[in-house]
């Protein structure tokens, strides 16, 4: 047997037929036949190496000798069925859907009491799902979104649940049927109401379609991560940001969990340029490492959280079935690495997967990938707190009536004023600041946007300043502003951080400037942004800083390496500052950051002073086009205009401008010959 996935080459199906005509030589004196089975054969046909054009010679009747069954969810070209014989199975009508449900419901409650009424709510589940299939087709767009594994398993939900109810069996089962079908037909088509309004009608019980509540996102969420039950998880977003709440809800859910020793990890696909195949396809090393880390997650009972991996999603289709072989009470799947290689890997208890889907991308995703997940849509109010969401409308209006008005869009902005501004890491940067203040609703409101404006201004740029002064009234809460970023950014060099570290441990590093104290108290993740390039040298003490640029490694397991070796060093290079070119590697961002997650999480079962900072080298110009749909949440921000000589105007000289003032300070003072060169060439301009 062989699966298929979208990546195949022409190679791989050679290999296949090669190892048929050898087994056939060998068993030359047997009657035996050699039977090749290409399972999700229309995978293959999908891939951008045309591997099936291989079959055309392989399946000539006057030259084939081995036998052939491909199974797919629809047509190849006529090339290749003109060759073989086709058997199409149809769609299942009413009466078909009928008998299935009532198989199911046969051979769970086999030794268990009936349900009362059982046969008309099997019946009213087949009328809902059959008449949601009807319109869809006629919708012609998603038509395949939902499909006959989703109507599977809302009858097995609902059985269960029916068992394990004691009291009120009627009227629970009801609310038992509503709540199954908000879970197994959700996502960007709201199946479950359709399906609902259906099967009230079906069963004359149209007083009920408006009396059970639907469960939230975050109540379906807690049912999968709690019971580690059910199908896995299909999470739809618009955006990476989108999934970072999910991510982080995730976190602070599991932490508590006392079964679950690491509860969540990430994966995240590569983009470094030694992956990638110009820019398109991922190499088969790449491959073949994240498959093997894959099933080492797979053993464990972790929740694996997967993004932009959709390049594996083939490989993994035995694994998504949760139809797993059990041997000596193990639990067993297949997992493709390669052309012939599947091998059979334990799968844990406890371990549970969700993959990340881009809302955009969900159209193009095949119907058998789609229908082997429990997809739900991200609604990210559900997962934060509402006074969360107050405080942080409250400081995205303060952050609004910075900027001056008129009719100017460009410039200056947000994100020139406030780097990596976004309103979601203003959201975040609330989260993370009231779980420091107090827990839930008993939080100081005025305490938390206090702090967070303190948090803010660290990583504003000097554009704040002149844009306050520049104002038409420069108020009181202005200047006040205007003070505080002199205090937070009053510093000499970037070098001055360093010089105390030597020989002493980070927690107990002696205080010089406020600014100093932000960057001395040594956060374990931090992010530093500059305006100063990533080919100028950065002024540090090398015994204390390890650094690496990000365009000097090529893969993603060079990164890991770089990484894992940092945390091992016994020397006093206990800060790592990764240097990373944001113009040309901002789409390197996320895998970075989890690479670094992940090794901080494994550096945390032992203690240690060993740091990580990202300095992101930025481009003025571009900061307007900058999206920020990366969150570092629990990474301490700060930004330095230049990391070397920073000298900017005096804060006299800012809110007092005068042209005299400005040229004899020291920053700003011309030599004597760059004095006659700047007044001949403004007198050439009069030419």
């Amino acid at each position: 047997m062989f699966g298929k996935e979208q990546n195949c080459t022409s190679s791989s199906i050679e290999k296949v037929f090669e190892r048929a005509g050898k087994y056939q030589k060998a068993e030359s004196d047997s009657q035996l036949l050699p039977v090749i089975v290409f399972d999700e054969i229309g995978l293959a046909e999908l891939s951008p190496h045309n591997p099936l054009k291989v079959l055309h010679a392989e399946l000539e009747v006057e030259t084939c000798q081995y036998g052939f069954v491909g199974i797919s969810n629809w047509r190849l070209d006529a090339s290749k069925m003109n060759r073989v014989l086709y058997i199409s199975c149809p769609d299942p009508d009413i009466d078909d859907l009928k008998i299935t449900a009532k198989s199911i419901a046969d051979g769970m409650l086999r030794e268990q009491l009936a349900v009362p009424n059982l046969d008309s709510i099997l019946d009213g589940l087949a009328k809902a799902y059959y008449e949601l299939f009807v319109s869809l087709k006629l919708q012609q767009q998603n038509e395949y979104y939902f499909g006959l594994r989703d109507f599977y398993f809302l009858v097995k939900g609902v059985l269960n649940e029916a068992n394990n109810t004691m009291t009120e069996i009627v009227k629970d089962l009801f609310a038992v049927v509503h709540q199954q079908m908000k879970i197994n037909f959700d996502g960007i088509i709201d199946g479950s109401s359709f399906m609902w309004k259906i099967f009230c009608e079906s069963l004359n019980h149209t007083e009920l379609i408006n009396q059970y509540p639907l469960p939230t996102f975050k109540d379906l969420l807690n049912r999968r991560i709690e019971t580690h039950s059910g199908r896995f998880l299909m999470i739809i977003g618009k955006s990476e940001s989108s999934y970072d709440y999910v991510e982080r809800y995730l976190r602070s859910i599991t932490k508590w969990l006392p079964i679950h020793e690491h509860p969540v990890r990430t994966l995240i696909g590569s983009q470094m340029p030694g992956d990638l195949i110009l820019n398109k396809t991922y190499t088969e090393t790449y491959s073949y490492r994240v498959l093997m880390d894959i099933i080492l997650h797979v053993e464990t009972n972790v929740t694996l959280l997967m993004r932009q991996l959709g390049h594996l999603h083939d490989n993994l289709y035995d694994l998504f079935n949760q139809n797993f072989a059990v041997s000596a009470k193990k639990q067993y799947c297949r997992i493709a690495l390669g052309a012939l290689y599947h091998p059979r890997c334990l799968v844990n208890d406890n371990f549970f997967c969700i993959v990340f889907v881009n809302q955009d991308e969900v159209e193009k995703c095949d119907p058998p990938f789609l229908n082997r997940f429990e997809k739900h849509i991200i609604d990210i109010q559900d997962l934060v707190q509402p006074i969360h969401w107050r405080i942080t409308q409250s400081l995205l209006s303060w952050l609004t009536d910075l900027l001056p008005s008129g009719d100017s869009v460009r410039f200056p902005c947000l994100q020139h004023l406030f780097i990596g501004y976004n309103p979601d890491y203003v959201c975040n940067l609330v989260i993370d600041t009231s779980d420091e203040q107090g827990v839930g609703e008993n939080v100081d409101q005025q305490k938390v946007i206090e702090a967070c404006k303190i948090k803010i201004l660290r990583c504003s740029s000097f554009d704040l300043p002149l844009v306050l002064v520049t104002q038409t009234t420069v108020d009181e809460k202005n200047q006040i502003l205007i003070q505080q970023y002199y205090q937070f950014h009053e510093r000499k060099s970037f070098a001055d951080v360093f010089p105390q570290h030597r020989g002493k441990r980070l927690h107990s590093i002696s205080r010089l400037t406020p600014f100093t104290t932000i960057l001395c108290s040594v956060a374990k993740k931090q992010i530093i942004y500059t305006y100063t390039q990533i080919y100028d040298t950065i002024i540090y003490d090398p015994n204390i800083v390890n650094e690496i640029k990000l365009n000097n490694l090529q893969t993603e397991l060079e990164v890991i390496n770089k990484v894992k070796a940092h945390f091992l060093k016994q020397d006093s290079s206990r800060i790592l500052i990764i240097r990373i070119d944001y113009l040309t590697e901002h789409k390197q961002l996320l895998s970075l950051k989890h690479i670094l997650l992940n090794a901080i999480d494994d550096e945390s079962k032992e203690p240690s002073d060993h740091c990580i900072w990202l300095v992101i080298h930025l481009q003025r110009n571009m900061l307007g086009e900058a999206k920020n749909d990366v969150l570092f949440h629990g990474w301490q921000v700060d930004m330095i205009d230049d990391l070397n000589t920073y000298n900017p105007i005096s804060i006299e000289n800012l809110m007092n401008p005068s042209y005299y003032d400005l040229i004899t300070q020291e920053p700003f003072q011309l030599s004597e010959n760059l004095f006659n060169e700047l007044v001949n060439r403004t007198l050439s301009k009069f030419r």
